[in-house]
């Protein structure tokens, strides 16, 4: 092995982590966002169930994924307020 090798090898190691790490992050921020559409989805449904008139569909999903629980929050408020 000489040392041309030697460092395209290493480089490529180095590469190869910085990518694993760097998609790693995007996959984490990925879940959270699914997570909480989804979240906020079964909650929606759930307080229609309990009496509550409020329209679960694709955009109050995203919403609640992109803000999380304050993003239901909202949408209680908005709902309330109309």
């Amino acid at each position: 092995m000489n040392s041309d090798f030697t460092i395209n090898l290493m480089l490529i190691i180095c590469f190869s982590i910085l990518i694993l790490v760097l998609f790693s992050n995007f996959f984490k921020i990925l879940f959270r966002f699914i997570f909480n559409s989804l979240l906020g989805y079964f909650l929606f449904t759930i307080m229609n169930l309990l009496g509550f008139n409020l329209g679960g569909n694709l955009w109050t999903s995203l919403f609640c994924g992109f803000l999380g629980i304050p993003g239901i929050l909202v949408i209680l408020v908005i709902n309330f307020i109309i």
